[in-house]
């Protein structure tokens, strides 16, 4: 299948108001369509299902999903044409001065001992250039490292992105996770990390490895060597564990892992009251966790570089680890370079 078929077949998609995901994996040469016949709202509160999850960060909430009865594996022959500014948006100086004085109180709270880190995000209002399939197209041509996505259901509502982080997945019998944290420009010479953030990548490691042995003893856990991954014209600090498939429910091992450490804080319960209190929105399906799910295969990420689709608007989401070493200005810096991902 061509680029211009597949253009066509996601426009026929969208104008019948049905329920569907088109989806492709990190490093894939295939693309994935999940589609129903209807909007009926299918939920899931364990994860045993068959299909495409759609979790929203308040593990609360009920977790949406497109079951895979009706599927389709598309290999494209040829690509289309990428987009630039896919997004139009402009901020305001009160926006940047709202956000640093979050920073600021964020600072101050882990100063009196009440949190190590907490995630500070902000969601941008802005309008869309192209057709809604143009921007799934063009994010999966330009980011083949991500896992990259268009999630359209009328009762749900309408969400795209490129995530670089990997919650969990299966490699035949054994589960993969990563740390992920610490953003930097990619360049053509080797990232120089500084000391803020190592130590904020550091955080979410021991903080995923003390969730993941809630499950499984120290010698099943297995820790790489922490380096440097490029995301599209980002590069962060990552390190990747592995450990044994089907030890637990995988409902168990995704409720301990979410949210992790990158989007939510440490310790976990104090972070997120903070978020809570201070942050100002719902968040809904930004920093939740999305991707195929069978009984032989688990693929979800979490739902990073995304933005809500709307008619007449596009909201778009950026977020920035807060330590105490945080500067609120790069902070801000930071947001600003995540949401050129979804804007192009």
């Amino acid at each position: 299948m061509t680029y211009n078929t597949l253009r066509e077949h996601l426009k026929k998609r969208i104008y019948e108001n049905n329920a569907f995901v088109v989806f492709r994996l990190p490093e894939d040469s295939f693309i994935q369509l999940y589609y129903q016949k209807d909007n009926i709202l299918n939920t899931s509160i364990d994860l045993n299902v068959n299909g495409f999850i759609m979790a929203p960060f308040d593990k609360a909430s009920i977790i949406p999903f497109i079951p895979n009865t009706n599927s389709e594996r598309i290999s494209i022959s040829k690509k289309g044409k990428s987009f630039s500014q896919l997004i139009s948006y402009s901020e305001k100086e009160e926006d940047r001065v709202v956000f640093k004085n979050k920073v600021e109180k964020a600072k101050k709270e882990i100063a009196l001992g009440k949190f190590k880190k907490v995630v500070l995000t902000r969601r941008v209002k802005g309008k869309a250039n192209k057709p809604l399939e143009e921007l799934f197209l063009s994010l999966e041509q330009n980011y083949p490292n991500a896992m990259v996505y268009l999630f359209v259901h009328p009762k749900v509502g309408t969400w795209f992105g490129a995530s670089p982080e990997q919650l969990i997945s299966s490699e035949g019998q054994r589960f993969t996770t990563m740390a992920l944290a610490a953003t930097q420009l990619a360049k053509t010479s080797i990232p120089r990390w500084t000391k803020k953030e190592k130590n904020e990548q550091e955080l979410v490691v021991q903080q995923i490895e003390k969730d993941l042995l809630q499950h499984y003893a120290q010698n099943e856990v297995k820790k790489g060597e922490t380096h440097s991954r490029k995301a599209g014209h980002l590069v962060h600090l990552c390190t990747n564990f592995i450990f044994p498939k089907n030890k637990n429910h995988i409902g168990e091992i995704v409720k301990s892992l979410h949210p992790t450490p990158a989007v939510g804080g440490i310790p976990k319960k104090e972070a997120l009251t903070f978020i809570s209190q201070y942050e100002g929105y719902n968040r809904s399906f930004y920093t939740g966790f999305f991707g195929p799910i069978s009984n032989d295969s688990i693929q979800l990420f979490v739902n990073l570089r995304c933005a809500q689709y709307f008619s007449n608007k596009v909201l778009m989401y950026a977020g920035a680890g807060i330590t105490k070493d945080s500067d609120p200005q790069k902070e801000w810096e930071e947001t600003q370079r995540k949401l050129k991902t979804i804007s192009g």
